[in-house]
């Protein structure tokens, strides 16, 4: 909750009105899992013994070949996709993984290809089920909508009408959230133009995606005229007083109490008289663990954490313990610092759940006047729209921007519904396909030893490159805006972007891409896929320690103070997201032999009695660097 400076929120932004567009988009692409033979990527002179741009002999057109995918794909005569010669499924899905590394394969296409496409692939697509989908046939459609938006963005008149359309009927029907979610975001970033009925189409969509109020309809059955409004609200000790304090003053009643927990009921009443009166009863914990508990209780509608975020550490640990699925229809409300941290997170595990997050640094009084606003909008049945223009900017020190609602577009731009290492839509471009079969999400061995390549990079889980880069992001945040020695400023943070996994025959561990996009530098950052099999806190240690090294050297120097930092930002990160200490010592003593550093041994007690000299956010200060020096740790020349 509270940070020593206020900080203006920016954001990705996604266009809710799509705008007309003509040719596929210029940009530069990369691939994800090594060389690629394709359209958008060869090069004038190259020497590779195939040519991407005119038709075989048989009329077929060689759209790719992926380094260290299944085989070549082309695009017959006739429309007809085809994987190393076999037609089906696997070569729509091969093409699709083509997309999501930056290749437009049906750019040197003939109209009638691209069109006698768009006929095949919605002619041979399963129904979404109404209960649960299989991962195969989420897949098989994803596919089909990402090679349908790229025959559109490369195509005009009829054909790219019926792609668009065969899209959008994709869109409507599609009952699995996380892909919906992925469908609605990629058509947002090819900017299309769409028919009048279409747009309203996609709106319609939008309300399910990003919603644009609570859900009343299921909280409140209609024509009740004594609707009940069940909450839970998680205190982190040092805000316990002022919390019972805010709940007094919006009207709330003591029934019960002890040392951890107070029961309050109160009502909400719309003062325009439009809504019935609205009972509540809030149960308050001096709790900030296991805050996410309530997500299987279909009675509570309204969950609540009002805390400090440990650097992202209370609503990850939540996460991770909370329960496996959310039963009823909830809103979570995250009042601390850079809740946005942890959204994607939340929203892989409960796709369904609605989340209000801070993009920056939060405050107490801040947060207390949108908890206000928050019932007042519940009492009168608005929307988050009316919440957001209820807010008085001049009552508070962050921007109003700062708390990002369910229905603002920045919470697509920070989700990765797939999970596979690429943010939805960061801030270099969209991920182009959703691969609902992504491999190794969780665990992994505490080593830093690079295994043989085994799995296709691009069906790997990124979730743990995902928790590696939002921490880093959060970390280098405070790292510049309490400490000058950070190497970058407070101004270019949050500039860390994930780039998923690259293949490489070495053990060359982080691979740090600088790309610009409207005048502002991101770092790309991707590790390499023979760390898949690592757990997340061996891929967070190397990500930070690389993030410092690739900063420094930009600034002329990485030197041994530097490399003690980030030794520190390593040790904090560990200390809040680890959660044995002999987990701690087996990744540190692997770091220090990775990364060369001398003295005594590196283990949790060492680092932890280091840490107390630190700040609050891990930010590696001079007065810890000094107590390591003092206890002889040293580091690589």
């Amino acid at each position: 909750m509270p940070a020593p400076t206020r900080v203006a929120s920016t954001a990705v932004s996604l266009s809710r009105t799509p705008v007309s567009s003509g040719a596929a988009e210029k940009k530069k692409k990369v691939s994800l899992g090594g060389p690629v033979i394709a359209p958008a990527l060869r090069g004038a002179g190259a020497a590779t013994g195939f040519d991407t741009t005119r038709p075989r002999a048989d009329g077929s057109l060689l759209l790719g070949r992926r380094n260290g995918g299944p085989g070549e794909v082309t695009l017959s005569k006739t429309g007809e996709l085809a994987l190393d010669g076999k037609k089906g499924h696997a070569a729509s899905i091969e093409t699709a993984r083509l997309i999501e590394t930056g290749v437009s394969p049906f750019k040197h296409a003939t109209d009638v290809q691209r069109s006698q496409l768009a006929e095949k692939l919605l002619g041979h697509l399963e129904e979404p089920a109404s209960h649960k989908n299989s991962s195969s046939a989420v897949l098989n459609r994803s596919a089909a909508a990402t090679l349908l938006l790229s025959v559109a963005r490369t195509s005009g008149g009829e054909t790219r009408d019926k792609a668009i359309g065969g899209y959008l009927k994709l869109l409507e029907r599609e009952t699995h959230l996380p892909f919906k979610t992925s469908m609605l975001v990629n058509l947002d970033a090819a900017r299309l133009p769409l028919k009048k009925a279409q747009g309203a189409l996609v709106e319609a969509v939008r309300d399910i995606v990003a919603p644009e109020t609570p859900p009343y309809a299921k909280w409140f059955k209609a024509g009740d005229k004594k609707p009940h409004l069940e909450v839970r609200q998680y205190v982190m000790e040092e805000f316990w007083k002022g919390e019972i304090r805010g709940n007094k003053q919006r009207g709330m009643k003591v029934v019960s109490e002890n040392a951890d927990e107070v029961v309050m009921e109160g009502s909400l009443k719309d003062p325009k008289g439009g809504a019935p009166d609205t009972t509540v009863r809030l149960v308050m914990r001096k709790q900030d663990t296991d805050v996410l508990r309530d997500l299987d209780d279909p009675k509570v509608h309204l969950i609540l954490y009002s805390g400090h975020a440990q650097l992202g550490g209370i609503v990850d640990s939540a996460v991770r313990s909370g329960p496996d699925a959310m039963r009823g229809d909830k809103f979570v409300g995250l009042f601390n610092c850079r809740g946005k941290q942890n959204l994607a997170q939340m929203k892989e595990k409960y796709p369904r759940v609605q989340v209000s997050a801070t993009y920056s640094s939060s405050y107490a009084d801040d947060d207390k006047h949108v908890l206000d606003e928050l019932y007042s909008m519940i009492a009168r049945r608005g929307d988050f729209t009316s919440l957001r223009k209820s807010l008085k900017q001049a009552d508070m020190l962050q921007p109003k921007t700062n708390y990002v609602l369910p229905d603002d577009a920045r919470q697509l731009a920070l989700h990765d519904n797939d999970m596979d290492g690429l943010v939805d839509n960061s801030a270099i471009g969209p991920d182009r396909f959703f691969d609902p079969g992504s491999q190794k999400a969780r665990g992994g061995a505490r080593v830093f030893r690079p295994a043989p390549h085994a799995i296709d990079p691009q069906t790997l889980s990124g979730a743990k490159l995902d928790h590696a880069i939002n921490y880093a992001n959060t970390a280098f945040y405070y790292f510049a805006e309490e400490n000058r020695a950070a190497p970058i400023t407070y101004a270019k943070s949050d500039t860390i972007v994930p780039g998923g996994w690259f293949v490489s025959d070495t053990d060359e561990p982080v691979r740090i891409t600088e790309k610009t996009r409207d005048g502002k530098k991101y770092y790309d950052v991707s590790v390499n896929s023979r760390f898949s099999d690592s757990s997340r806190e061996v891929i967070t240690s190397m990500v930070l320690y690389e993030t410092q090294k690739h900063l420094c050297l930009k600034e002329g120097k990485f030197d041994a103070e530097d490399k003690l930092r980030a030794l520190v930002l390593v040790a904090g990160y560990l200390d809040l997201h680890a959660d044995f200490s002999d987990h701690i010592d087996e990744v540190l003593a692997g770091f220090q032999k990775k990364y060369g550093f001398g003295g005594p041994l590196l283990n949790y007690e060492l680092m932890y009695a280091a840490l107390k000299n630190d700040g609050d956010h891990g930010t590696a200060t001079k007065k810890t660097v000094d107590w390591l020096k003092k206890r002889g740790v040293t580091v690589p020349a």
